[in-house]
């Protein structure tokens, strides 16, 4: 974000000069020791949600997905960057893609649903609704006799309308 660029003052070469950043681990690590830092040591703060922070420069703490993408492609992403495989804390780069808010969405884990696969929920009677979001608002997509019938429904549209993004759990 350009906004934030300019809010930390942060640049490219700056990043560079303090941080070393293994692509294949999503690591970063401080290249020099300072006042409280030792050189090589991982950089970085693992957060109850499972997203890793870094302070750079006594910035507020930047998310490590963010910078790894700053890194390098050399400018702050415009939306947002889904994990591919939804682990927060791997921030390799080829398990980050650009995303707009509904693709990564799309891409979270299912909550608690009663034992019901994703987009599955509990209908009158011993009947099943399929339901998706999309852009803030929910679909409803039908009433079934069986959980796998609704989920199957659900699954179709969610890769019509999310693509690589849609998840079936």
């Amino acid at each position: 974000m350009a906004e934030l660029r300019a809010f930390l003052g942060l640049t490219h070469k700056r990043v560079i000069e303090l941080l070393s950043y293994d692509d294949a681990t999503g690591i970063f690590r401080w290249r020099n020791a300072r006042r409280g830092i030792v050189a090589g040591e991982v950089a970085g703060t693992k957060m109850k949600n499972g997203y890793v922070t870094i302070s750079v420069d006594c910035h507020r703490q930047i998310y490590a997905h963010r910078l790894a993408w700053f890194y390098i492609h050399g400018e702050w992403p415009q939306n947002q960057i889904d994990h591919e495989d939804r682990n927060h804390a791997n921030n390799s780069i080829r398990n980050l893609r650009l995303a707009s808010n509904a693709q990564n969405q799309a891409n979270r884990m299912v909550k608690k649903n009663k034992g019901l696969p994703k987009g599955v929920y509990k209908g009158k009677g011993a009947n099943v609704r399929a339901a998706i979001k999309h852009n803030g608002k929910y679909h409803h997509l039908g009433t079934y006799k069986s959980p796998a019938k609704a989920h199957s429904v659900y699954l179709a549209k969610a890769r019509e309308l999310f693509g690589e993004f849609a998840r079936s759990a």
